[in-house]
């Protein structure tokens, strides 16, 4: 007899879809000076919310370069990660520094390049699936078993039941081992593990 395939053990994850197309839609018109002059003033203090939103986004890049790159000058100085600092300008503006123990997802590639650099545990894999994991965890083989045997679902639907999800992070704890994993290079460690830097 063939063993029964685990569904809970294969590894993937979701693709994106495209954004569905708009449907056009039918006008209803206002009258009213008052209602048009509003409407004006909307679209107008939208179009330039957008346009302060994008000169926002270009200012404080500039900010968090200079901002990492002072970090990375401190933690070499200071020998240890120095966590969250001021920034400050000539004219006495200041604003908060904040490095985080936290890392944006990676793909299987740049996982594999940073582990052939710093060594295997640098990484962390997380695969969740869209069940209750607590439950998953302690009745996962029963319950697969249990998918596999139900008769009112083809075996197309049941591989295509379980969604299973793969992120890959740099893992907990690697901004504070520049000396150690990273090999005293700060800049070049730190721009490969990228932690997440915010301003406040």
């Amino acid at each position: 007899m063939a063993a029964t395939k685990n569904l809970f053990e294969k590894k993937g994850t979701v693709e994106s879809k495209g954004a569905a197309k708009k449907d056009d839609k039918v006008s209803v018109l206002v009258a009213g000076k008052e209602f048009a002059k509003k409407l004006k003033a909307f679209k107008d203090l939208k179009t330039q919310m957008n346009n302060l939103k994008a000169n926002l986004a270009d200012i404080q890049s500039e900010i968090l370069t200079v901002g990492k790159n002072e970090w990375i000058n401190l933690y070499k100085k200071m020998m240890r990660n120095p966590e969250s600092f001021r920034l400050k300008s000539d004219d006495g503006e200041a604003i908060l520094v904040m490095p985080k123990d936290q890392y944006l997802s990676i793909d299987e590639n740049r996982a594999k390049e940073l582990q052939e650099k710093y060594g295997e545990t640098i990484v962390t894999e997380e695969t969740s699936f869209m069940f209750n994991s607590e439950i998953l965890n302690t009745h996962g083989a029963k319950i697969s078993a249990l998918i596999q045997s139900a008769k009112f679902l083809t075996d197309a639907e049941k591989d295509a039941l379980v969604v299973p999800v793969t992120t890959i992070k740099v893992k907990k704890g690697a901004i504070e081992e520049v000396f150690t994993t990273g090999k005293k290079n700060a800049e070049e460690y730190l721009s490969d593990i990228q932690p997440i830097v915010a301003l406040k």
